[in-house]
């Protein structure tokens, strides 16, 4: 009896381990068409929405909420014509290579529209980028999204890009 008790453990954390991978994993084919979408140009503009931090909430603010009560919105037209455009397929690149991760409170949204205005993907990250959503799956980040949404707002408003 023992050794089917062992041998049933052994199966289920092999099952789960299977089954188990990163969910960024099986995000693979959305971010391959996200990506696609950007080089082919089929992304008519990126949102970039941001909760400031001294925004406080008696709930925390998900993915579902994040678009009501964002304070601040930065549209990009024509997504193609960034310099750093080459730094967000980079960045996009660790959703690919994230683990799965706590839930968190969200306050940035980076949603990607075409020219239908149809939202064609989105992703949430947390106040340091280092939490995120992608395909609403919860994943352990580096931060490079966030970097790249700010340079984004920063160049904007400077005049770099």
């Amino acid at each position: 009896m023992k050794r089917y008790l062992m041998l049933l453990v052994l199966l289920l954390g092999a099952a789960d381990l299977g089954s188990g991978q990163t969910p960024a994993a099986d995000h693979r084919q959305e971010l391959d068409r996200l990506v696609d979408m950007l080089r082919g140009r089929q992304i008519e503009r990126v949102e970039i929405l941001h909760v400031p931090d001294t925004f406080v909430s008696v709930i925390g603010i998900t993915p579902e909420t994040v678009r009501d009560i964002a304070r601040y919105d930065v549209i990009v037209r024509k997504p193609w014509e960034l310099s750093s455009l080459p730094g967000l397929f980079v960045a996009l690149k660790e959703l690919e290579r994230a683990p799965s991760g706590p839930p968190g409170e969200v306050r940035w949204a980076i949603l990607f529209i075409d020219s239908a205005g149809k939202e064609r993907s989105a992703i949430f990250l947390s106040r340091n980028g280092k939490l995120g959503f992608f395909e609403g799956d919860p994943l352990s980040l580096q931060g490079k999204l966030l970097d790249w949404s700010r340079n984004v707002i920063r160049s904007a408003f400077l005049g770099r890009e």
